[in-house]
């Protein structure tokens, strides 16, 4: 889906909620649906995995936060990496909002009372 062979394991603990609309479209047979939403699936990759790749863990967290998801004091991750809670918290924001990500902890609360 996101143009490689191999899986990005922690894009899909944060991108679940994109991907499961996108698949969901592909079995509904909706594939011009599926393919529009590409570039939201691919933005918010990219912005996981961006410079520096290494980042990633942290920046998932702090994403994280902006979904509903986590705290904000659960950003935490291990030496020798950095919370990048300061550095990226108004870049998530704007990139959880951009892609419709906001209200992922409420879909997934809707989803539990089903």
């Amino acid at each position: 889906m996101l143009g490689a062979e191999g899986g990005l394991l922690g894009y899909g603990a944060v991108g679940a909620g994109l991907l499961i609309e996108m698949l969901a479209a592909i079995k509904k047979q909706e594939f011009k649906s599926a393919v529009a939403m590409q570039d939201r699936v691919q933005g918010f990759c990219d912005y996981i995995y961006g410079h520096p790749i290494g980042d990633y863990r942290a920046r998932c967290k702090v994403a994280l936060v902006y979904m509903g998801l986590l705290k904000r004091e659960q950003t935490h991750v291990r030496p020798p990496y950095q919370s990048l809670w300061d550095k990226e918290k108004e870049r998530a924001r704007e990139v959880v909002a951009r892609y419709g990500l906001t209200d992922i902890a409420a879909a997934v609360a809707r989803q539990s009372n089903v």
